[in-house]
Parts: structure tokens; sequence; C-alpha cells
């Protein structure tokens, strides 16, 4: 490892371990990484607070909270003492109960920020005894971030938090529009990817393609590590259900491999014909893929079949996001394309089938707060608007975000 560079007197953030932890996971942080803080002098700045006592102030901590989530996002370190906004010693909470002290923490951002801010936290043991806890709050796509009871908005500065003014509100409520554009850019390009590469399209398959794609990756520098660790010998959860208790998206050998874009699960073709694969990108996106195919001469879609995929699908998307550390908020995108002329099979047999007209379906996006939230109740929302693309009101194989077959 290189020195860390000096600035006016100080090792600059992106030298350090904290912010943004580029060595390790934050879930892996331990008392040296801290202690490191304090030996190479890294004095508060626009993305790390120390305090040597947890916070007893919601409206304070609001403050905090807000004033990160509007800025770049950055750390609460609780149980750090500090001297002229350098940090001088480790000192463990007193009668810390870490369940408890998260539990009001959560608490308070839920009732004292809008919208509801996305933390992480960190309980950090020392050796010689107790414990000290790192809050993480992500920078938001979705802001600004409100602090309710005073209706003022904050953001980090080198020496702590101010209220933000008119140009940085007017910035900030940009956010969510410049996500969103992301978001319809990314989609549609790899639409047109896979508008190109499939040959047949329309004729021999049609496709449905199924984005989640991160703020933090789309619009930050973000990109993830993937091969910093191995689960079931992927670099990232395989959607063959390796892991214990999952439910897998799919079975066989798909021939799995490193990409340009990240690291790709090739197709697998179902009992029925169905085809699905995955893609995982740098960024900590997940792309999955849906191809029905036809029976003899009857381009015909199951919408049974596709709805499963889509809660399978979702399911492993959640589960490597959260494998990536992906944090805020997650866009899912999906599009039906070459489907025109081909038939939804609908389950009451008395509403008659619908012959699709459309060649390009593309669907609305659906925001999920955070990468922690169940991805059910999005996926059954995605599910539900292409179910009205065919004159129905809803699936009848989703319930409060749970796919339920019922044959």
């Amino acid at each position: 490892m290189h020195p860390p560079r000096v600035h006016n007197g100080l090792i600059p953030p992106e030298a350090l371990v904290l912010p943004p932890f580029p060595s390790k996971p934050f879930t892996d942080l331990i008392e040296d990484d801290l202690r490191r803080l304090i030996v190479d002098q890294v004095g508060e700045d626009v993305e790390i607070d120390y305090k040597v006592a947890l916070e007893t102030n919601c409206q304070e901590f609001a403050r905090d909270v807000s004033a990160f989530a509007n800025t770049k996002g950055g750390y609460l370190v609780y149980g750090m003492a500090e001297e002229g906004e350098i940090p001088t010693n480790l000192v463990a909470i007193p009668g810390f109960d870490s369940g408890r002290v998260i539990g009001q923490l959560t608490s308070w951002a839920q009732e004292h920020i809008r919208p509801r801010p996305t933390l992480r936290f960190k309980p950090v043991s020392l050796g010689g005894g107790g414990e000290v806890l790192v809050v993480e709050v992500p920078r938001s796509w979705i802001g600004p971030h409100e602090v309710r009871q005073e209706h003022r908005f904050y953001h980090r500065t080198q020496h702590g938090k101010a209220p933000m003014d008119v140009d940085q509100l007017r910035m900030a409520f940009n956010q969510e529009r410049d996500f969103l554009q992301a978001t319809e850019a990314f989609h549609s390009r790899r639409v047109e990817q896979w508008k190109e590469r499939s040959t047949g399209l329309g004729d021999t398959h049609a496709l449905f393609v199924l984005h989640f794609l991160p703020a933090d990756g789309l619009l930050g520098r973000r990109k993830a590590n993937l091969a910093g660790r191995v689960f079931g010998g992927h670099p990232v959860p395989s959607p063959n259900g390796l892991e214990v208790g999952f439910h897998p998206v799919w079975e066989g050998g798909v021939n799995p491999a490193f990409n340009l874009d990240g690291y790709a699960f090739q197709e697998w073709v179902g009992p029925a014909g169905e085809g699905r694969s995955c893609q995982v990108f740098r960024h900590g996106g997940v792309e999955h893929k849906f191809a029905a195919r036809p029976e003899g001469d009857w381009k015909v879609i199951y919408p049974v079949l596709v709805d499963h995929w889509l809660d399978t699908a979702s399911r492993h998307a959640a589960l490597v996001m959260k494998a990536l550390e992906v944090q805020g908020p997650v866009a899912l995108a999906g599009s039906f394309i070459g489907a025109n002329g081909w038939t939804w099979i609908l389950p009451n047999r008395m509403m008659g089938n619908r012959t699709i007209t459309e060649a390009h379906l593309r669907l609305p996006e659906v925001l999920l707060g955070s990468a922690d939230d169940p991805p059910g109740p999005a996926v059954e929302e995605v599910s539900r608007y292409l179910w009205n693309a065919m004159g129905v009101e809803k699936s009848p194989f989703f319930k409060d975000g749970v796919f339920e077959d019922r044959g």
C-alpha cells in the first residue's frame, strides 16, 4: 500500500479506511480500523463525525442524519473522544445495549425525518471491554431529507452541519429525477442490446428483461468488488439455489463466467422451454432475463411462469445486492420485447386469452426505498403493470408481495 498523501497536516478522505471502507465491508469493521483514525489524526469532515457519548436528543440525531443523507453520506462514530475535531481515544459506551440503542435510533430516524432514510449500524467491541457504535448514513438519491418538526433540511460541511440554502435544495430535489432518468437510459440501452443480439426475436422467442438498479451505482462512482468473496464457487450468490434455504431461480449448469459488464450466468432452458439468465453488473445492479418459446406453431406465454420467475429473480437479486452491500434506493425497470402476436394465457378461460399487439411493453419504474427492503411488494407492482397491459386488474398469483401458484 502506498503511504497516504498529506494535505494541510491531515490525511485526505480518499486515503482512509473511513469512509468509504475501500479495504473491507462495513460489517467487518473492527477496533483496529477505528484506532487507525486516531493514529493518522483523521479529523471530522464532510463524511465523518465523532461523538464520545450516545445521542440523547432525537432532534440532534435527526439533524445529523439529514445532513449526511443530503450531502455525500458518512459515518457517526459514537464512543470516540476528540479535541478540536481530531479523534483522541475510543471510550466504551457505558451500559451499551446494542439492540435497544439501534432500535431507538432507527425509531428516531423514522419518526423525525422524511422521507425515511437508510441507516446501518455496526457495534464494535473493544479489547479492553465494552463497545462503541458506528452508524452509516448512505448518500440519498430520493431526498432531500427534512427534519420534520423544524421543517428544515441540513447538509454537511467540513466542520459540521448547516441548513441548506435555496440553490442546494433545488439541486437535491432534482436527484430523484436524475436517478429515474439514469435508470431509464440504462434499461433502454440494455433492451436495445438484447434486440440486436436476439436472432429470431418475436418468432422463436419473446423476452422479458428486468433490472434492479441501485442509485449509488448508477449515479455515484461505486463499483462492486466482484472478486472479493466466494459464494458456492462464484463471486456472487448463484441463482442455482446453492445457499441454504434459498429457492433456486433455476436449476442445472449455466456456464457462469466473468465478462466486461461483471459476472454472468448463461441461459438455462426449463421444462416448458422457458429460458432464464442473469447478469450481475460491477455497479451492483442485477439483470434477470426470461425467454418464452412457442409450443409448435403456437406462440404462447404462460403468466404463472412469468410471475414465478419475477418472484424468484427478485429474491435472488436481493441476495446479490445484500452480498455486495448495495445501499440506498433501488429502481426496478422491466420490458417485454418481441411479444407482438404472442398469446397471454389467462387463468380464467371465460375471460378469453389476450393476443399481444405491442412489440415492446415498457413498464413504469418501481422504487425500493432500500436494497434491504423486501422486494416482494415492488415486484408484485411490476407484475400488476404487466397484467394491466393484458386487461386484467392484477395477477392472481401474488398476494401481499408473496407469490402463490394457484394452479
